[in-house]
């Protein structure tokens, strides 16, 4: 899994206050979302099933999210 995806895929999430199945969604619909992730071309599927995105987020850890999202100056949500 390509970690500009994910953590991409973490960023809009958190920016655009999206649930992990919106943000996905998003994603497919959205060539900004796709170029932002790092992405050169549209594709019209869903990159991973957002249940990744709580899988990775378990794998970095907490802190390293909050470490993420203090450098970009947002801070992250408390619901995941």
């Amino acid at each position: 899994m390509p970690i500009r995806l994910l953590v991409g895929l973490l960023i809009l999430k958190q920016l655009e206050n999206l649930s992990g199945e919106n943000v996905v969604l998003q994603w497919k619909l959205t060539p900004y979302y796709q170029a932002f992730c790092g992405l050169k071309s549209f594709q019209n599927k869903a990159p991973y099933h957002p249940i990744e995105l709580v899988h990775f987020r378990s794998c970095i850890g907490e802190l390293a999210v909050e470490t993420s999202f203090q450098d970009i100056g947002a801070t992250p949500c408390q619901f995941y």
